[in-house]
């Protein structure tokens, strides 16, 4: 298995962060947002993948490529200073849990290119593809949208994107929420009752803040 920092291909990764050292960080920072293509026996490859595997429901389909999404400084001190931010609240590393109650979700997204194939990383610049504007919005210019919708179970979209998620969640069904509860940042839909709306877990958060995605998937 190999651990080789994918900036530089030489040196091995921090196993704590996704690069060598902050000067591969920091270049992968200028070229952002930009996909790069992990080897299939990577560890970051074989993390995603077995994350990909455990959140379908069935017989999951077999992987074509994984992507790693590279995140402009800006995007990355944002997210960051977010997750800091609910840390500094729920001190959620104390509960064993990752900084901020981060959690890696699924976010579907239908192309309209080809990137993620036979090596093709060169976004579309296409207003019709899905993935290029999740990529765009969330690593380097960031929309406004009432809420943003990602889930644990893969089954509910046709091409899936990996996203970091800090989230400090309640769990009651309010189907006309706007705005997470007093005291919350997020919430999630989980054990739907037979005429829910929603058919499988659903993390929703309310500013663009609060996600960023990791990996891009094709299948």
């Amino acid at each position: 298995m190999s651990d080789v920092c994918l900036q530089c291909r030489y040196y091995a990764k921090d196993p704590a962060h996704t690069f060598c050292d902050k000067h591969c960080a920091r270049n992968a920072a200028n070229n952002a947002p930009s996909l790069i293509e992990i080897p299939s026996d990577h560890v970051m490859y074989l993390n995603a993948a077995s994350a990909f595997h455990e959140g379908w429901n069935g017989t999951p389909p077999p992987i074509r490529t994984i992507d790693l999404v590279t995140w402009t400084q800006e995007s990355r001190n944002e997210f960051e200073a977010y997750r800091d931010q609910i840390e500094s609240r729920g001190n959620f590393i104390a509960m064993g849990k990752y900084a901020g109650n981060e959690r890696k979700r699924f976010r579907g997204a239908e192309r309209a290119c080809t990137i993620g194939e036979n090596g093709n990383v060169t976004m579309c610049y296409n207003g019709d593809c899905k993935p290029y504007l999740d990529l765009k919005r969330r690593t380097g210019y960031h929309g406004t949208r009432l809420a943003i919708h990602a889930v644990s179970h893969l089954n509910k979209a046709a091409k899936y994107a990996i996203n970091k998620v800090p989230s400090n969640v309640t769990e009651r069904e309010m189907p006309l929420l706007q705005q997470p509860p007093h005291r919350y940042d997020s919430v999630i839909y989980a054990r739907p009752r037979p005429s829910s709306h929603f058919n499988t877990d659903e993390s929703v958060v309310y500013t663009s803040r609060a996600m960023r995605p990791a990996y891009l998937i094709i299948y």
